[in-house]
């Protein structure tokens, strides 16, 4: 797996359903998007390659659902492949959720570019991926809220 794929579907998937006030607390300090990049350049150092990815390549944004609750988003870098995460998103709340923007193929010949919305949920085991299916455009973190505040309740 890549880089992207292993911050996104383990580090931040683990940080925001275990402990999503961190999370959401680090999108809005350069600290905390400074200690993501350092995440990141280990994972890539234990795969044997160096990416060299600084605080200034995630995109952070903290918004608010109509209810009030908050979602906090953070855009990845270096996502191509399929699976890779564009962005990221923790809705708080008594039972975090997080939710991913990943790459994949569409159209009849799969050979446009697309995203998939997919969301990690804990499980008695683990934890579980689900497919949403749904594409999301715009391709930004509003199109990512509005997308998310589509599959919950309320």
């Amino acid at each position: 797996m890549s880089v992207n794929y292993d911050f996104a579907h383990r580090e931040l998937r683990e940080l925001a359903l275990e402990d999503p006030r961190t999370m959401l607390g680090m999108l809005s300090d350069p600290a905390g998007l400074a200690a993501m990049a350092r995440v990141w350049n280990k994972i890539s150092e234990l795969g044997g390659s160096a990416s060299g990815v600084t605080s200034r390549d995630f995109v952070p944004a903290v918004r608010a659902l109509p209810d009030g609750t908050q979602v906090g988003i953070v855009g990845l870098p270096k996502a191509a492949a399929m699976c890779e995460a564009l962005m990221v998103a923790v809705v708080m709340g008594p039972s975090p959720r997080y939710f991913t923007l990943e790459v994949t193929m569409r159209g009849p010949e799969l050979d446009r570019r697309g995203n998939v919305l997919c969301e990690w949920r804990r499980e008695e085991k683990g934890y579980g991926h689900a497919n949403h299916g749904a594409e999301v455009m715009p391709e930004d973190a509003e199109g990512f809220l509005k997308a998310i505040a589509a599959l919950l309740p309320g």
